[in-house]
């Protein structure tokens, strides 16, 4: 792997929507929305990788397939179970240093781009693939200890009950790694939704 692909985080105007396997298809269509010259919160992306190499550098990725191994056939008893083992691991651990780092510098920027100290942010999960409502976004995180707390929240969240059935219904492997993307929260007088015809 090279450029983009080892890298822990990625700016959203660094990215277009090609990159959906790297960061998610939520972040990588924020990137092209900036390409098309939509104005979009400034923000960056954690990878895919990040989360990948979280879960195999901290030993979690091995400890959740040997527990599978050992809790036979799927039922909604032992997908609870399963849920609860993976989410406690994954809270439980320690970031390791090389990505806490890369995420906080990149948080520190977005402070001084802002010019405020612990400046609020989102923390919204961005699946590969589209899983809509299934994972959990978390809104007004500030400073660099709740940061990292709630990126391992948003990491488990891939492990709901609801996920995991989600994505054993489309065939999708019970280890999932997600991008997250950290925006700037937007301090708007009125907001809203809009669907569109596609």
């Amino acid at each position: 792997m090279s450029g983009k692909e080892t890298r822990y985080t990625l700016w959203y105007d660094e990215m277009d929507g090609s990159d959906f396997n790297l960061v998610g298809k939520k972040n990588a269509n924020l990137g092209e929305m900036i390409k098309a010259g939509i104005r979009v919160s400034p923000g960056f992306s954690i990878t895919i990788h990040a989360n990948e190499t979280f879960l195999i550098e901290t030993g979690i990725k091995g400890k959740i397939e040997a527990y599978l191994k050992e809790l036979g056939e799927v039922t909604m008893e032992t997908t609870q179970k399963a849920s609860k083992f993976s989410i406690d691991l994954i809270e439980s651990a320690a970031v390791p240093g090389e990505i806490e780092d890369e995420i906080l510098v990149s948080y520190h920027r977005l402070c001084e781009m802002a010019n405020t100290k612990d400046l609020p942010v989102a923390v919204r999960s961005s699946g590969a693939i589209s899983m809509p409502g299934q994972m959990e976004t978390y809104l007004n995180i500030r400073g660099d200890r709740d940061l990292i707390d709630y990126v391992k929240k948003c990491w488990s969240s891939a492990y709901n009950v609801e996920a995991i059935m989600y994505r054993a219904n489309k065939g999708t492997g019970f280890i999932f790694n997600i991008g997250i993307g950290i925006p700037k929260m937007v301090n708007s007088r009125v907001s809203g939704i809009i669907f569109t015809i596609n």
